[in-house]
């Protein structure tokens, strides 16, 4: 029985997956099977593969009998899987002839982990290399999936997590590292790059971008209530997760309620400027930014930093919050910082009873009216 199982899912993928199925065939660690789920290709992919499990037995097919998309010809082809570590690929991508021996290795010095990412390298569509695939921070994967395509998993994750979400098709794997980590809260990062990312215009990412995106709403729909729960007591992440969301699906309806319920303070972010002069609380570089786009509905801004107090920023006074607050009733207040520190002056204006603001992302995210 072999360690490893890779599932290969691929459609119309002949010009390719030979480059794909060579860099498995020169693995380091020689313990695996393959398993190609080909999924009603009209080109010579099946023909191709075919050639290859000829040549070595460790290759496995799987012709669907109808085109059944890439997260149900995942679960295809884990079904069929009899490794006690996981992984799958593209057919237009590399991996590098270690990658499989240094992501077992890993998973075996650390119990604790169940599932590893690696770096990668971008390659264009003739293999040459065009730079280090940017890797996000851990925390970052609650905003974008910074996973990447090289990783590997034990097998305990498919038993308690389940199966590729088919209703998330072209974003089943962002929707199953969040699952992963939900639940078992890490997954360790491997520095050293294993693996080619193709960059080229046919694939997926480039080709079905606005589906991608409506996905990703269905995606925030699903997750959000959960994260919300698990970050409950980190008002910082409550709120970058409130702008993630605001950003990505430009309506709230139905689900600020659990943005509300966890941090109340939220609840008095207003969906429409009033049209009267506005001070911007935040006199660093976003709210410079923030005033440009503004424009001359600007009066000033205001700050907690004693030291900016009294002088002006692009021809615009700095008040103290204590002025700010004496002209409440005649201004807006728009929140412009980083969004890891909005949530401090959140708590602040809710203490001396302003109950009426708007924050500088969502007026960028085109749901407020200037």
């Amino acid at each position: 029985m072999p360690e490893i199982s890779i599932v290969l899912p691929t459609y119309n993928g002949e010009q390719y997956i030979s480059q794909s199925i060579d860099s498995i065939l020169k693995q380091t660690f020689p313990d695996w099977e393959l398993i190609v789920v080909n999924d009603c290709s009209t080109d010579r992919t099946l023909e191709i593969v075919k050639q290859y499990a000829e040549y070595d037995h460790r290759i496995k097919i799987i012709d669907n009998n109808i085109n059944k998309k890439l997260p149900n010809s995942l679960n295809i082809g884990f079904q069929h899987s009899c490794g006690s570590l996981l992984t799958w690929t593209s057919d237009d991508n590399l991996y590098h002839e270690n990658a499989l021996e240094i992501m077992k290795n890993e998973l075996e010095k650390d119990p604790s982990i169940n599932m590893v990412r690696a770096g990668m390298i971008n390659i264009d569509e003739t293999g040459e290399k065009i730079g280090l695939q940017p890797v996000g921070e851990p925390d970052m994967l609650y905003f974008h999936n910074n996973i990447g395509a090289c990783f590997m998993y034990r097998r305990i994750i498919l038993e308690e997590i389940g199966e590729y979400d088919a209703d998330l098709f072209l974003v089943e794997d962002y929707d199953y590292w969040l699952r992963i980590i939900e639940h078992y809260s890490k997954i360790k990062y491997i520095k050293e790059p294993l693996y080619y990312y193709r960059r080229h215009k046919n694939s997926l990412t480039e080709t079905k971008k606005t589906m991608i995106n409506n996905q990703i709403r269905k995606l925030k729909d699903k997750h959000i209530p959960i994260l919300l729960n698990k970050f409950e007591r980190n008002p910082s992440m409550i709120c970058q997760l409130y702008l993630d969301y605001y950003g990505c699906t430009g309506d709230l309806s139905g689900i600020d309620k659990y943005f509300f319920r966890v941090f109340p303070p939220l609840k008095y972010n207003r969906q429409r400027l009033n049209g009267k002069g506005i001070i911007i609380l935040g006199a660093g570089n976003i709210g410079c930014y923030a005033q440009k786009v503004l424009g001359k509905k600007v009066i000033s801004f205001s700050d907690n930093d004693l030291k900016k107090i009294g002088k002006t920023i692009n021809g615009i006074p700095v008040i103290s919050v204590e002025e700010m607050v004496m002209m409440k009733d005649m201004i807006d207040i728009v929140i412009a910082v980083s969004p890891a520190f909005i949530h401090e002056l959140l708590i602040q204006l809710d203490s001396i009873g302003i109950n009426e603001f708007y924050i500088y992302q969502c007026i960028l995210f085109g749901n407020l009216e200037g």
